[in-house]
């Protein structure tokens, strides 16, 4: 089982005060964890369990018992009453401590302690209980373990930090040197980049314009893992703005997912692709989604934009939303009134999509009939139902401005990666007649139940699947 810790960066910073004290000496913290549960990822039909941050308690320093630059005990109170709340709400438990004097492995003292703990947290809470143990090393590592039981254990494949970037860490990180396909690419990042990409697990909701730009760019840059999904197949007005198909595809009516996949493994980089044709929301797709490190929204559908937009902050997902308009007058030929390309980041600490007003409730109502009932939507849209919209004449589109935004998008996970930027916009909008960047607000709506409070943040399987009903 692959197994992964992703942290909220609110609380990473609070570890990373509370563990680094000015004496030098080690000390302990702990991290209250949601549960993320995958029965088969998409790529190596494995099972996967991931564990969300959701609340950093501190240690007191009375009860701290001894400590030493090698070293840290304590009374097990807190502990103890950690696992009420752990049984009571659905949580497991991690125990982080740092490593001051820089050891890049679990100490022996570690080994000694910790089965302890374990077998007290089973005492009381069941013998499936899982104990998480995290290292923070003083020049920035981290690295930890599951026990399963007082006997064993197994050492967690990576530890991502999301918020306003997204950090990773994994054994082995960094190590070696790029290959050649990827050794310019080094010049300009270092060879930490090119391992960071091809460690990630990215998800592409939508295969059109945006969409499958986003993922040939991505192979290229070294991303090896991708979860693809779009419904539809190539047409002829596609070929225009999509990266990749042919003329025979459409005579062939090949799948959007297809096309994207037989690209993807032509340009010969060791690349898995998995596909999906369903919908976005659909109970299918959940194991591929929760085995995504970073999800491309390039979807034009209210309803599974609305989707993305819960799953970032339940699954500390980082989501990467993004979208094209093009605003024309009605001579001929048409000149264009505006053009925009927009780039939204998603992830706890940002505004969302309803706060930023980018996804209309009744749109994406009115996306949902179309998909559940395509009858009754034609009904309402016919009889001028006030919530039925869209529909009709295709939009504009033109390949080098949707490019462009996927390329937005794609510099947006760069600097996420690298911090290469002076300023990381949780909102990005591009607009093309004006040759500007603007960064526009977001609703003060301290009452959002998605990006208002932390209730939803990190909650992962627990209870209803996203609290989300249809």
């Amino acid at each position: 089982m692959r197994r992964t810790l992703t942290l909220q960066k609110t609380h990473h910073q609070q570890l990373l005060s509370l563990l680094m004290p000015d004496n030098g000496h080690e000390q302990i913290a702990y991290v209250l964890c949601g549960r993320c549960d995958v029965t088969q990822d998409p790529w190596h039909g494995q099972p996967a369990r991931r564990y969300l941050s959701r609340d950093v308690v501190p240690l007191d320093a009375e009860l701290i018992v001894s400590s030493s630059t090698v070293h840290v005990n304590a009374k097990t109170e807190v502990f103890v009453r950690l696992l009420r709340r752990c049984r009571d709400e659905n949580l497991t438990l991690a125990v982080v401590h740092s490593h001051p004097a820089g050891q890049t492995k679990f100490s022996a003292v570690d080994d000694a302690e910790e089965p302890a703990l374990v077998q007290l947290a089973q005492n009381r809470n069941g013998k499936a209980v899982e104990v998480l143990s995290v290292v923070y090393e003083r020049a920035g590592r981290r690295f930890g373990r599951v026990w399963i039981d007082e006997q064993s254990h197994e050492s967690l494949s990576a530890i991502n930090v999301v918020g306003e970037r997204f950090l990773i860490d994994f054994p082995g990180r960094g190590e070696g040197k790029s290959s050649e396909t990827l050794a310019r690419q080094a010049l300009a990042f270092g060879d930490t980049l090119n391992s960071d990409l091809e460690h990630l697990r990215i998800g592409i909701i939508g295969c059109g314009a945006t969409g499958s730009a986003t993922a040939m760019l991505l192979a290229r840059l070294g991303v090896k893992h991708f979860f693809v999904i779009d419904p539809d197949i190539v047409e002829k007005t596609n070929l225009n703005r999509l990266h990749g198909p042919t003329m025979q595809d459409v005579k062939d009516r090949t799948p959007k997912v297809d096309v994207l996949r037989r690209e993807l493994e032509r340009l010969g980089l060791d690349i898995q692709v998995a596909t999906s044709r369903q919908w976005v929301g659909d109970a299918e797709t959940r194991d591929a989604l929760k085995s995504c490190d970073v999800i491309f929204g390039c979807t034009d559908d209210a309803d599974g934009r609305l989707l993305l937009n819960r799953f970032a902050y339940f699954y500390l997902v980082l989501v990467i939303d993004m979208g094209f308009q093009i605003d024309v007058d009605d001579t001929v030929p048409p000149r264009i009134l505006e053009a925009a390309g927009r780039v939204t980041v998603l992830a706890p600490g940002r505004k969302c999509l309803l706060c930023r007003e980018i996804v209309d409730v009744h749109d994406a109502y009115a996306d949902q009939l179309r998909r559940l009932d395509p009858d009754e939507y034609a009904r309402r849209r016919k009889e001028g139902e006030q919530y039925v919209r869209g529909g009709g004449s295709p939009d504009p589109s033109v390949v080098v401005f949707t490019t462009d935004v996927a390329c937005m998008a794609i510099d947006e996970l760069l600097h996420q990666l690298t911090g290469y930027r002076l300023a990381s916009p949780s909102h990005r909008v591009r607009k093309y007649a004006l040759c500007e960047d603007k960064q526009p607000g977001a609703s003060p709506n301290g009452g959002c139940p998605i990006c208002g409070g932390e209730d939803y943040w990190g909650r992962g399987d627990y209870g209803l699947f996203l609290d989300r009903t249809g």
